[in-house]
């Protein structure tokens, strides 16, 4: 009859917890900066429709293209803040300008397009200022 463990299977169930240690943050920790990315894009997406309930009111600036910043969608009622939050890096704000430019036809097929573009890349800085 068996009393005790030998020092080899210790070490066998100790390698194997640490295995599954290192598999379990790994996953944790990409699931963390996989869900960073997506409230990244979804405050890209808010900008954006800011922007376009903006262009609804102020379609006569847009000749033929306007830049509008965070901050005069913020004044006009259209954003909830002045400052974005970078969510990958929470000491950065997310800056610049949402540009509106309107396209009557498509470039490479000729068709009559008449419809607004709106590109929101911004740069994540400290400050916007």
């Amino acid at each position: 009859m068996r009393q005790a463990f030998s020092l080899v299977e210790l070490l066998a169930v100790i390698a194997i917890l640490g295995i599954v240690a290192v598999i379990t943050t790994t996953v944790v920790l990409s699931s963390g900066e996989s869900s960073k990315e997506e409230l990244y894009k979804s405050q890209k997406e808010i900008v954006i429709e800011a922007a376009k309930k903006w262009a609804i009111e102020n379609d006569y600036k847009i000749d033929p293209s306007y830049n509008v910043t965070l901050e005069e969608l913020y004044n006009n009622g259209f954003l909830g803040s002045k400052t974005i939050t970078d969510p990958r890096n929470k000491k950065n704000q997310l800056c610049g300008p949402v540009t509106i430019s309107y396209q009557a036809t498509n470039a490479e097929t000729n068709e009559k397009t008449n419809k607004y573009i709106y590109t929101y890349n911004p740069s994540s800085r400290p400050t916007c200022n």
